[in-house]
């Protein structure tokens, strides 16, 4: 007899997988991302899905409305593209964004992204192999 819950941890990865792909493929979306710097680029996404990854989505996202308009400067459609990947799947974009994914992160609220830029930030910018070698968090990467 179990007496603490037990924690199916493929079924988050592989429920988190399917939302991502009803993404892609425009099923179920209940919310369209139009840039501010790059109106033409819509991206689609799940309300729930980015009210939970972000406080600051989560404020930002209309209860009614469809759109979801940014309006902060720094992002890219690059990096915008970057945040939702990582928001569905986890997955670090290549290097070259990583200090505007960590602006855009900060500036969203998005934890668990600040602290997987930031701890791959300290792995490579540490001062020895030893330092380098014992580190407790490994982050998929989509360079990688």
């Amino acid at each position: 007899m179990r007496t603490h819950p037990s924690v199916a941890s493929a079924h988050a990865v592989a429920l988190l997988r399917k939302l991502n792909i009803q993404r892609m493929e425009g099923k179920f979306c209940d919310c369209v991302i139009r840039q501010y710097l790059n109106p033409g680029k819509l991206y689609l996404a799940h309300k729930s899905v980015l009210a939970a990854s972000s406080p600051v989505l989560a404020s930002l996202l209309p209860s009614k409305s469809v759109l979801l308009e940014l309006q902060f400067p720094s992002t890219t459609k690059e990096v915008l593209g970057s945040l939702l990947e990582f928001i569905y799947t986890g997955i670090l974009p290549p290097a070259d964004q990583d200090d505007s994914l960590l602006s855009a992160a900060t500036y969203l609220q998005i934890e668990e992204l600040q602290q997987a830029l930031s701890n791959i930030t300290t792995i490579y910018n540490c001062d020895t192999v030893e330092g380098c070698v014992n580190t407790s968090h490994c982050f998929q990467r989509g360079d990688r």
